[in-house]
């Protein structure tokens, strides 16, 4: 494998272009909510010890959808896994965003083989995800992309089981 698997047919300069302008921009991370409803809304803040990244993370889940908003501060690689993943988990269904995320932190931790998100890679939803989860960075960077997914599948996880509770 070289520096990069193209997942989602993008090459090495198209997926660099992607990650600048989600990590200038943060195009699909919305301003949180700040706790409007705090019964609908669940909120995790995390950081970075190596470097400082912060990602402050809100999901709201409504009639088995999940919404993401929140802040992402720091590299240009976490405030692009924070837009893109946003992008991405828009209004989608709850039980197939956690599918989707496990399997690509898993990937990303490398505990499953790269080839695995090349399921979700062929769902243009998901390609750009995909593509990021294989993408070869030095191990301290890792997290930058990571950590934005760990706290959004901890609150998929959250908000499944209290979906789960009110049936």
């Amino acid at each position: 494998m070289g520096w990069l698997t193209t997942l989602a047919n993008m090459d090495k300069a198209e997926l660099l272009e992607l990650i600048a302008h989600h990590g200038a921009h943060v195009p699909g991370l919305e301003a949180a909510w700040r706790m409007k409803d705090p019964e609908q809304i669940l909120l995790r803040d995390c950081v970075n010890p190596s470097c400082g990244d912060r990602v402050e993370v809100e999901l709201r889940e409504r009639d088995g959808t999940i919404e993401l908003r929140g802040i992402a501060e720091g590299c240009q690689l976490s405030r692009a896994a924070a837009s893109l993943l946003a992008e991405a988990l828009e209004l989608a269904p709850l039980a197939e965003t956690s599918a989707v995320l496990e399997t690509l932190v898993r990937v990303r931790q490398g505990t499953v083989p790269a080839e695995t998100a090349a399921v979700w890679a062929e769902d243009e939803r998901f390609a750009e995800l995909a593509d990021l989860a294989v993408l070869a960075v030095a191990p301290l960077r890792r997290r930058c992309i990571s950590m934005v997914w760990d706290v959004t599948t901890d609150l998929m996880d959250q908000a499944s089981n209290a979906s789960a509770q009110r049936r």
